[in-house]
Formats: structure tokens, C-alpha cells, sequence
């Protein structure tokens, strides 16, 4: 009797110690850097897998990295870019400020090892991402003759206050959109049918609309044009 309760008794004071050390390996495992990797980037905006000619993607590190700044490359590289770290060192901007193809594939990839302040890091080249390009204009484009068919969206470029850009529209219906990528820039919105019949929304908006008018005779031909200055856009279709 008396061995049993000494046995009991060593089980006891044991019992504890066989716990705290199975919670300790445990933690130790799970926590250890060598097979715990914090550091990761993802995409940090809404444009989906398709944007624009001249995208300005974002970015997020999972944690705050050592870098004062990170360079990617672009694949294949036919415009000028640039990259932007924030204060806090978790996001970074990736900004086309040239005009890349349209239809097109890119892939971006970080061009130096990425390293956390706690101890990951990213390998260069393995942040890889790859994204689509919607449509762009084709010059010439000018006039009425060198008219190219619309996809929705398109983008663009007027260069000058002489410029203009011409979409031939088969079926004229629906609402046409008309954004501006740069502050301070006033481009205009046409649209005239088979017949000559014309309508237009100008001002300094960044964004415009115009509905195409029920009474046009199709097909009809779309132009954005300079107001005051040149600039960037993006022209699409808003279906009724």
C-alpha cells in the first residue's frame, strides 16, 4: 500500500513537468525561423488580372521588410516604369508611367532578395506575377478614313491639342464612358453617325459620359480630342 501511494505520488510531481515539456517542443517547433518563413507579398489593389496600358499596381508585405526599396523587372520590358516603397516598408507601388502593348502578357519579378525585420526573406526573382493588358489604340488613327474598330475598353494617348483619336462603332447604342488619367487635362467625347448628325460633352471632368442618340443612322464613328491639353485615357462602353 504504502509503494502504491509513493507511486502515485512521483506520478503527480511528473505529470506537470511531461506537460510543459511537450508544449515547449511544441511551440518550439511551430516557432522556429529555420521552418517559419513570416514574409510574403501579395496583391494589394482590385484591378483584377486585366488593366491598363499604363497600370499602377499595389503591393502588401505579410510584414514590415529591411529593404529601403525594392526593384522589380518587367518581362518583356517595352516601357518605362518605376517602383515605390512606403514609409512603413509593407507596400509597394509598381507604376508603368510609359505605354505598355495592348492585348498583351507581362510578368514582374523582384530583381534583389526581399528581407523582413523578422528574419524571412523573399529570394530574388521568386515574387512573381503576371498580368494582361486590355486593348490600345494603333495609329494612325487621326481621321474618319484611318478609323479603328472599338474594343471595350480601349486606351490611348492624345499627344497633342491637334490630335485626335478615331473608333469606328457599327451599332451606335449604350453609353460611352470617357476617363482621364492625368489631373488638370480636358479631353473631349464625339460621336457622329453615317448621315453627319453630331454630338460631343467637353469640360475638364475626369470622367465623361455620352449616350449614344437613339435617331443615329449606324455605323458611327467615335473621337476623343484635345480641349486644352493632351494626356492619357481610357474609353469604354456601357451597354443599356
Amino acid at each position: 500500500m504504502n509503494a502504491l501511494l509513493s507511486a502515485m505520488n512521483i506520478c503527480r510531481h511528473i505529470f506537470p513537468i511531461l506537460i510543459y515539456c511537450l508544449l515547449a517542443a511544441v511551440l518550439g517547433c511551430s516557432l522556429n525561423p529555420e521552418t517559419f518563413d513570416p514574409l510574403d507579398i501579395r496583391r494589394a489593389d482590385a484591378l483584377g488580372d486585366t488593366v491598363s496600358i499604363f497600370p499602377h499596381l499595389r503591393y502588401y508585405f505579410t510584414t514590415r521588410i529591411d529593404n529601403n526599396n525594392v526593384l522589380f523587372n518587367l518581362e518583356p520590358e517595352d516601357a518605362a516604369y518605376y517602383t515605390q516603397l512606403n514609409s512603413a516598408k509593407d507596400t509597394l507601388d509598381f507604376i508603368v508611367t510609359g505605354l505598355l502593348a495592348g492585348n498583351a502578357s507581362y510578368t514582374i519579378a523582384n530583381a534583389q532578395e526581399i528581407t523582413s525585420q523578422q528574419g524571412g526573406s523573399i529570394p530574388a526573382g521568386a515574387a512573381s506575377f503576371t498580368f494582361y493588358t486590355h486593348a490600345r489604340e494603333t495609329e494612325p488613327n487621326d481621321t474618319r478614313e484611318t478609323k479603328r474598330a472599338f474594343a471595350s475598353p480601349v486606351f490611348g494617348e492624345v499627344y497633342s491639342s491637334r490630335d485626335t483619336d478615331f473608333y469606328f462603332l457599327p451599332e451606335p447604342s449604350g453609353v460611352l464612358y470617357l476617363r482621364s488619367y492625368e489631373s488638370g487635362i480636358s479631353l473631349g467625347l464625339g460621336i457622329n453617325d453615317s448621315v453627319g448628325q453630331d454630338t460631343v460633352v467637353g469640360g475638364s471632368d475626369p470622367m465623361k459620359y455620352l449616350s449614344v442618340p437613339s435617331h443615329f443612322t449606324g455605323p458611327s464613328y467615335v473621337r476623343v480630342y484635345s480641349v486644352l491639353s493632351a494626356g492619357r485615357y481610357e474609353l469604354g462602353l456601357q451597354y443599356q
